[in-house]
């Protein structure tokens, strides 16, 4: 079995607030919306979805303390996102 493709769900407790922020500031595409809880962006043919949760990850905290979380993903090819960046306002 190969695995060959996989969404990553990132948690939001403001889910309008951070499909604005994916395409009117990234310019990611909303895909879909799924009863006001979950909805899907895509930038070119890569997909994320995004989950409405009460409560912050709690990483959000130690992010803010001026720590950092690493995430290391290994692939055979890779897609520049164009050079945009942001952060959420």
């Amino acid at each position: 079995m190969e695995i060959e493709e996989l969404v990553p769900q990132l948690r939001t407790t403001d889910l309008e607030r951070a499909i604005h922020f994916y395409t009117r500031k990234l310019g990611f595409a909303l895909s879909f919306r799924y009863q006001g809880f979950y909805a899907g962006i895509r930038c070119g043919d890569r997909m994320i979805h995004l989950k409405l949760v009460d409560d912050p990850d709690p990483g959000i905290d130690f992010v803010r303390s001026g720590q950092h979380l690493t995430s290391i993903s290994a692939c055979a090819t890779s897609m520049p996102l164009s050079g945009r960046s942001g952060k959420p306002a």
